[in-house]
């Protein structure tokens, strides 16, 4: 496993911070951060300030994005990386439109898959 491997694998909770510290030789998380903007990973969110508990590691992860241009702006919400509820064009100033019942949805479905 190279290095940018080990940082996608932390960046997408698949390795603790702890793990991610020792396999790749950085001393403090904030070192892991830059090192995954070095590799053009993106760093995972900070969600807490420590490690879930025992047991824990399923998550729904939502990503909302809003890509401004002079014209109009493209709203994404994505689930785990994936496109999910959303993907429009919109109107400068009606960015936000019913985005809460987008994420809502991608949660949702987030919800159903980790059922199985």
């Amino acid at each position: 496993m190279t290095v940018h491997d080990m940082l996608e694998a932390w960046s997408h909770r698949r390795l603790t911070t702890a793990q991610a510290l020792e396999l790749t030789g950085c001393a403090i998380e904030a070192e892991l951060r830059q090192a995954c903007l070095s590799s053009d990973v993106i760093p995972r969110s900070v969600l807490y300030p420590c490690e879930d508990g025992p047991g824990a590691g399923r998550f729904v992860d939502v990503t909302v994005r809003v890509m401004v241009s002079p014209r109009r702006s493209t709203v994404l919400v994505e689930r785990q990386g994936e496109p999910a509820s959303l993907y429009e064009t919109r109107e400068h100033g009606r960015e936000i439109d019913g985005l809460g019942a987008a994420v809502e949805a991608a949660v949702r479905e987030g919800l159903v898959a980790l059922k199985d």
